[in-house]
């Protein structure tokens, strides 16, 4: 399996990868109403994309997995059934 990449964001602006971000979910919205599956993927991993870029800019990628840990606790004690991991 490929590992996700971090792209070197240092010459953007927080602003531009925040509207990057806005722009990209606007992308997968659409693709949703248009039941474009084929776009669907690509415009989520875009959405995932701009969310990593930006986490990594605060250095944080490196708690990701204690975050998500602490995230699938929240979501079960939310009442929420989990059907599988990716």
């Amino acid at each position: 399996m490929n590992k996700f990449p971090i792209l070197d964001i240092s010459k953007i602006s927080l602003a531009t990868e925040v509207d990057k971000l806005t722009e990209e979910t606007h992308e997968f919205i659409n693709a949703i109403a248009n039941n474009d599956e084929d776009n669907m993927i690509e415009e989520a991993l875009d959405v995932f994309q701009v969310v990593i870029n930006i986490l990594n800019r605060y250095e944080l990628t490196d708690k990701l997995e204690e975050g998500l840990k602490i995230h699938i606790e929240k979501l079960k004690n939310r009442g929420w059934k989990i059907e599988k991991y990716l």
